[in-house]
């Protein structure tokens, strides 16, 4: 993927009179260089109208859908954009026009922030800082470190990286506005992100040598020194000294977790550990290992950023002696971006994890603090 310009331009070049005498490699890689010598024109031009719009600032603009009425995106605001960004002008606005905001576009499409709006009576040009996977980063900046590689084993398939990578496109590329969630995976206590919704943890910086900075240095497992891999890993938090550990890096207490008599929800919610990941939950281990994909199980899981929230939200209704929790908890938890379905449906699947787990889970005992878990 190729973010570095914003051509309109086709991908057909008239071969000059010589090629016919070159190699099909040479010929190749000569039409490579004019397409990116046009790219590069391309892209300058649109810096420099961008530069001649001065004072002509926005806050927001507005996006045309075919479907359903227009929808605003503002600075800061996380969009998508369409990928075809070299195709023709023509093209991509009809493209931009067809996409309804609820269909797969996000699959597909690029990332980017909102960084600046600029107008005038011809047109409105915006600045956008990308975002990249992963698989962007390893595979298409060179000089990558070593360690990425290693962040790379460990990043969800829905995670992104926010950037300092700046570029000026059409306003009529942007398809939509997105719902990306910045997560600091060393909080007991953010809003929950959907297994299939996009999240950031970490920052991209091109420089030289490339870096990738995580929202915090305190998110490794104290034992083993990894980051959490929301997918493969179940992590459990320690009240007393603030971490997280992977559950097979602590050992389980011989004291039994007592049988919680309050049957409600808040109950179970307070009677349980906090936990996060998307991988095996307790006691479904035979099942996990037949099925060898941990997918199979995001419905039954501890979430991908922990219950830490709900389990303040429950602390406060016992204080309050209520014995159930607010009706609009639901959406007090979960972040931007929930259907009304989704949301019901995680809040049933997980208390169904909730009650299944009393019976087979025990105490652990922290390595750093002792306190029980």
């Amino acid at each position: 993927m190729t973010k570095s310009s914003h051509s309109i331009i086709s991908d057909e070049v008239d071969d000059d009179e010589g090629v016919s005498h070159a190699s099909s490699d040479e010929v190749n890689d000569d039409l490579q260089a004019k397409k990116e010598t046009l790219e590069d024109d391309e892209a300058t031009d649109l810096i420099r109208q961008f530069n001649k719009m001065g004072r002509c600032k926005k806050s927001f603009l507005e996006i045309r859908h075919k479907h359903h009425s227009p929808t605003k995106a503002h600075l800061n605001d996380d969009t998508y954009v369409c990928p075809s960004v070299f195709v023709a002008c023509a093209a991509s606005q009809n493209l931009a026009r067809t996409y309804p905001s609820d269909s797969d576009v996000g699959k597909a499409a690029w990332k980017a922030n909102v960084a600046e709006i600029r107008s005038n009576s011809r047109a409105t040009l915006v600045a956008v800082d990308w975002y990249y996977s992963i698989d962007d980063i390893v595979t298409s900046i060179e000089g990558v470190p070593e360690e990425f590689r290693e962040i790379q084993v460990v990043t969800a398939p829905y995670e992104l990286f926010s950037s300092n990578h700046r570029n000026i496109i059409p306003a009529s590329v942007i398809l939509d506005v997105a719902h990306i969630n910045v997560y600091d995976d060393s909080d007991l206590t953010p809003k929950w992100i959907a297994f299939d919704h996009y999240f950031t943890r970490a920052t991209f910086t091109l420089s030289t040598p490339p870096q990738i900075v995580f929202e915090t240095t305190s998110s490794r497992c104290p034992v083993c020194r990894q980051r959490y891999d929301p997918i493969y890993d179940n992590q459990i938090f320690c009240q007393g000294c603030k971490n997280w550990f992977h559950v097979g890096c602590i050992e389980e207490s011989p004291e039994e977790r007592p049988q919680q008599p309050d049957d409600t929800l808040l109950g179970l919610v307070l009677a349980a550990p906090v936990m996060r990941g998307l991988a095996c939950p307790f006691g479904k281990e035979n099942e996990y290992l037949s099925s060898g994909s941990p997918v199979a199980y995001r419905d039954r899981h501890w979430l991908l950023t922990g219950a830490g929230l709900l389990v303040n939200l429950a602390m406060e209704g016992e204080m309050a002696h209520d014995e159930e929790l607010p009706v609009d908890w639901m959406v007090s938890v979960m972040g931007e971006g929930w259907t009304e379905d989704e949301r019901v449906s995680t809040a049933r699947n997980y208390e169904v994890q909730l009650r299944e787990s009393q019976e087979k889970m025990h105490h652990f005992l922290c390595p750093c603090c002792n306190s029980l878990m």
